[in-house]
């Protein structure tokens, strides 16, 4: 279960690097597009294009032009971990950014290098608003919702760990699978049972939960009791 604390870590630093990056100026992307515009995607000293760079900042004048420039690729992934524009608007908490980047089809069901994908970045952050949009996507499936992160963590885990009732309650209403379980053998319910998040229990409960799934060392949620 220290594994938690871990990814969720991972979460934070994602976003403490990014908000040491300077914004770019509107006025200096046209200038530079007009005479150079294959530069619209490429990587900056920084190695966030622009389209990031705005997703990080959440300028939305700035995102609605470049999606309306030809040639944009809302989904291109950051070099270094393969972040997209998505990604990097759900961790900042830039709702109308989300939103927007959606309205033009970005693609949530991509995983970063360490697995993690828009949804479970939204949670890990307690960006809840931001995980109910991403949960009303039409194009969101149901592989990606029970995707797992380098940590075995899935959305459900994020969310029955961190208490947020509402975010399980949508997340089961997806018909995710209640059981899945992380690296060290932890499903939701044991973290909610360990944490002590009742109504949680309950919810995954009435869901089929297993409540008989073993630990490494051989305990169960009832353990938590």
């Amino acid at each position: 279960m220290k594994k938690v604390l871990l990814s969720l870590f991972f979460f934070s630093s994602i976003c403490f690097a990014a908000e040491e990056q300077k914004e770019i100026p509107l006025y200096l992307m046209k200038f530079v597009f007009e005479n150079k515009p294959e530069s619209i995607n490429k990587p900056g000293a920084n190695k966030n294009t622009w389209l990031h760079n705005a997703a990080i900042h959440g300028n939305k004048e700035t995102i609605k032009w470049l999606l309306d420039q030809t040639g944009i690729d809302i989904d291109e992934k950051h070099p270094k971990d393969d972040s997209t524009a998505l990604m990097f608007a759900s961790c900042h908490g830039h709702k109308d950014i989300v939103e927007l980047l959606l309205t033009y089809n970005a693609n949530q069901n991509i995983q970063d290098n360490e697995g993690n994908t828009a949804l479970t970045i939204a949670i890990g952050k307690n960006r809840t608003r931001i995980a109910h949009i991403l949960l009303e996507d039409n194009n969101l499936t149901l592989e990606t919702i029970n995707a797992r992160n380098k940590y075995g963590h899935t959305a459900l885990i994020l969310a029955s760990s961190k208490g947020h009732k509402d975010i399980v309650k949508q997340l089961l209403e997806h018909h995710v699978d209640p059981n899945l379980q992380d690296n060290e053998r932890d499903a939701a319910l044991i973290f909610a049972s360990s944490k002590g998040h009742k109504e949680i229990v309950e919810l995954l409960l009435a869901n089929n939960a297993n409540p008989n799934i073993k630990l490494k060392n051989g305990g169960t949620a009832l353990t938590f009791a």
